[in-house]
């Protein structure tokens, strides 16, 4: 059976790097029967990557004519493209992608039917249009992402004849638009050619050297003050803004995203912002929830190997008994752990279980802060300003080693507290 190594290289095996050679794809863009037997020999993250990229390139020319009145448009267009690099990411997820990237290619093409009508310019519609196909198909498997990229130079060309009215005359500039998103489109495959071994795909902005095509570049403008004018589209923002710099970095959050339901998706951009809020702050207490139980597994400072209270013995090591918190609420803490993970992952948290362990978590925390603070010689207010260096002002203060471990139990319950009660918030909404 062929390997990953052989399916990125073109189907033809493993890539032999040679000193001071650049492997190149065998793939010429702005050929059709190039680009369509290169899709060929790709996997699926390989062809959503390349044509996700590509989609991404041309996406803000669904401002084709420095207007953006359709939000269903917009966020449309940024669920196929999201899709499409999620899926290309090639992290084990428990996405049911056949089903999600329909969905999402269905949503897109949608769009490009209203985008077509949509503009005032006839120039303009086509642009946004191509660019809406491009990432309806971006967002699918291997029948049609190729056909993502050639609709990525469709698009590019279209948005340059729509700003620049000069070219159809044969003045100005040479009509090139659609060969600097193939150049674009073939740098991407000439990246995994050259370093195979290195997927998900390297960080790098999606234009590469590339310079940004001019019409391109205004409609990027524009889409990112449509964008910017409303918090509603502050992750799209961002996510989008990242990408188109190479810098995006969270797909937890992204995937959790492209999981939305389509109920919701449907409610409109004020569901979906609150969804996702909703899903950032699941994480952020489920990341906040592993680094506690992971602390409270230590063994506490100044006592022997598997002397920890947290492992099961019945009796706390003897300076234990001097901090202001029993054995039993600490042992509590643990299970109030186990309570928030079961929680997150039901579909819908039960609000009332959480506030009730939130609120026992905050006594416990109010406790030990109190007592920390005094010990340190500092208000409770002093003491929070310093959140971040509990465990070494402890140390300087050469409270003991107990101390010193309750004061880091503290740092990691903090931030879980404060995001339980972020997430009660937005559910409350």
């Amino acid at each position: 059976m062929m390997g990953f190594w052989g399916l990125v290289n073109g189907g033809i095996g493993p890539i032999v790097p040679v000193k001071g050679l650049v492997m190149m794809a065998d793939v010429d863009f702005s050929n059709v029967p190039s680009t369509n037997a290169w899709f060929e020999r790709q996997n699926v993250q390989v062809r959503c990557t390349i044509a996700g990229r590509a989609a991404l390139r041309v996406l803000a020319n669904i401002c084709a004519d420095q207007t953006m009145d359709s939000e269903s448009l917009a966020l449309a267009c940024l669920r196929a493209n999201i899709t499409a690099l999620g899926r290309g990411n090639a992290q084990t997820t428990d996405v049911d992608w056949r089903s999600v990237v329909h969905a999402a290619g269905e949503f897109a093409l949608e769009a490009a039917d209203f985008a077509a009508s949509a503009f005032r310019s006839g120039d303009a519609a086509s642009s946004a249009r191509s660019a809406a196909r491009c990432a309806a198909f971006a967002s699918d498997y291997a029948d049609f992402s190729a056909r993502s990229v050639q609709l990525a130079a469709d698009s590019a060309n279209i948005a340059d004849f729509a700003a620049f009215p000069p070219l159809r005359s044969g003045k100005g500039r040479p009509f090139t638009a659609n060969l600097t998103s193939d150049s674009a489109a073939k740098s991407d495959a000439d990246s995994l050619a050259e370093t195979p071994h290195l997927f998900p795909f390297p960080q790098k902005p999606v234009w590469g050297n590339i310079e940004v095509p001019a019409a391109i570049a205004i409609n990027h403008q524009s889409f990112l003050g449509f964008l910017a004018s409303d918090p509603k589209w502050e992750f799209w923002h961002d996510w989008y803004l990242a990408m188109w710099d190479g810098t995006f970095t969270d797909w937890d959050l992204a995937l959790e995203v492209i999981k939305i339901e389509d109920a919701v998706r449907k409610a409109g951009a004020d569901a979906v912002a609150l969804e996702i809020e909703i899903r950032r702050a699941k994480l952020d207490v489920k990341n906040a929830a592993q680094s506690v139980e992971k602390y409270l597994k230590k063994t506490p400072l100044g006592f022997s190997e598997g002397a920890s209270p947290m492992m099961g013995h019945n009796n706390p090591p003897p300076d234990f008994e001097e901090v202001p918190v029993s054995y039993a609420e600490m042992q509590r803490l643990v299970q109030i752990v186990q309570i928030v993970q079961t929680q997150l992952q039901t579909t819908t948290p039960n609000a009332q279980v959480l506030e009730t362990v939130t609120k026992e978590a905050e006594a416990i925390q109010e406790k030990s802060v109190g007592w920390l603070a005094k010990g340190l010689g500092l208000s409770r207010d002093e003491f929070f300003k310093t959140f971040g260096k509990w465990v070494a002002l402890a140390a300087v203060a050469k409270l003991s080693g107990a101390a010193q471990w309750l004061a880091g139990a503290m740092e990691q319950l903090y931030p879980l507290i404060q995001a339980l009660w972020t997430l009660l918030r937005l559910l409350a909404t």
